[in-house]
């Protein structure tokens, strides 16, 4: 079953055409990493799945309808939750505060202590720092922080970019072990990494963008196996 098919879009910023044929399927309990060199279109992707720029071309379907240039909170509302590079939390609110943003236009009292319940289980490390405010936080508490949001509204379809750039080695252990228990509840996580060795751990399958465009798609196994592939699209 693929509850997110995205076919051949196209899209471009003015006159640069930025994706040129990118193609990506993720289904209910799979981790799909998204990897590439810098600016070959990975992030543009995410941003036209997400309706923050209409392909020119090609059709995005999530959960059996299309969703090709729909706005972005309607995407959201279908059941993608979406956590961008730059996270995007707010500092001067608390960590509790930020949680509740997730769900703030259609949660209610109960429905938000039991979606924070479900985000602390996932990452018990927030728990002592609900007070806190966000820009307090560490870089990787951050990184939880951005993921627990996403995930207040229950998505079907968890899209993150860049997760683990930039954090330690034990914050990206806690990551991948979170993503792979959403994985194992039936959720979808789409995701772009920057480091193979993640990818390898996490994916079920990975696809490759090189130039706005999807050139390998298959599992971490045929991917290591492909040297070409590797050699000339991925970082050494």
């Amino acid at each position: 079953m693929t509850l997110l098919s995205i076919d051949n879009i196209q899209a471009r910023y003015g006159r640069s055409q930025v994706l040129h044929d990118v193609s990506i399927n993720v289904g209910p309990g799979e981790i799909i990493c998204l990897l590439g060199r810098n600016g070959v279109g990975k992030s543009t992707t995410l941003k036209c799945l997400m309706g923050l720029l209409p392909p020119n071309a090609g059709e995005i379907r999530f959960d059996g309808q299309p969703i090709t240039g729909l706005a972005s909170h309607t995407v959201a509302r279908r059941g993608i939750g979406y956590v961008p590079e730059e996270r995007l939390i707010f500092p001067n609110l608390t960590v509790a505060e930020n949680l509740s943003m997730g769900v703030w236009q259609t949660g209610r009292g109960a429905e938000i202590v039991e979606a924070t319940e479900r985000v602390l289980t996932t990452f018990p490390r927030l728990r002592d720092r609900l007070r806190a405010r966000g820009g307090t936080l560490s870089g990787g508490e951050q990184q939880m922080l951005a993921i627990g949001r996403a995930l207040m509204g229950r998505p079907k379809l968890l899209v993150v970019d860049e997760p683990t750039e930039g954090l330690a080695p034990v914050i990206v252990r806690a990551l991948e072990v979170a993503l792979r228990e959403l994985a194992a509840t039936g959720m979808a996580v789409l995701v772009i990494e920057s480091k193979l060795a993640v990818a390898r751990r996490i994916a079920s399958s990975i696809t490759v963008m090189a130039k706005g465009r999807t050139v390998f798609r298959g599992s971490p196994a045929e991917l290591l196996s492909n040297e070409a592939i590797c050699r000339e699209h991925l970082h050494a």
